[in-house]
């Protein structure tokens, strides 16, 4: 069984887009959207994790993470980022796992850094989960 992983009592939030944001070009993402009745709209986008590398095409560069959480059931807003550079590894687990060190979050089991898409998935359906979603489903997208 994995160690859980925990969430800090206020999720974490960057006051300003990183400057890279701007010349970086976005190459995939995730968005985990959740059903719950009650709610006006019961199809909820509860977080929205983009991906995106940056480089000048001769070099390894890196990749970078954007991630927003945009509620849970009790409210829980938050929006982190990270970045891996490198090779070696899978640099955009890493740059996703930074991104959710940044907010506060601790992975526990559920640590994704450079090992790969499926823990990836693992790590944010586990946070859907944490924040009080059972019905949810991931959309992987490519660009």
């Amino acid at each position: 069984m994995k160690s859980p992983m925990v969430l800090p009592e206020k999720l974490g939030q960057f006051t300003k887009c990183p400057e890279w944001r701007e010349t970086a070009r976005l190459y995939e993402g995730y968005k985990v959207i959740a059903y719950k009745e009650g709610y006006s709209n019961p199809w909820n986008e509860i977080i929205d994790c983009r991906i995106y590398a940056r480089g000048n095409g001769r070099s390894m560069g890196s990749n970078c993470c954007l991630i927003w959480v945009l509620g849970g059931t009790d409210n829980a807003y938050g929006r982190g980022y990270g970045v891996a550079g490198g090779c070696g590894y899978h640099r955009t687990s890493a740059a996703l796992s930074s991104a959710l060190h940044s907010m506060g979050i601790q992975l526990g089991g559920f640590e994704c850094s450079g090992v790969g898409d499926d823990a990836m998935r693992q790590a944010l359906l586990e946070l859907a989960r944490l924040l009080g979603f059972d019905n949810v489903h991931l959309v992987h997208f490519h660009r």
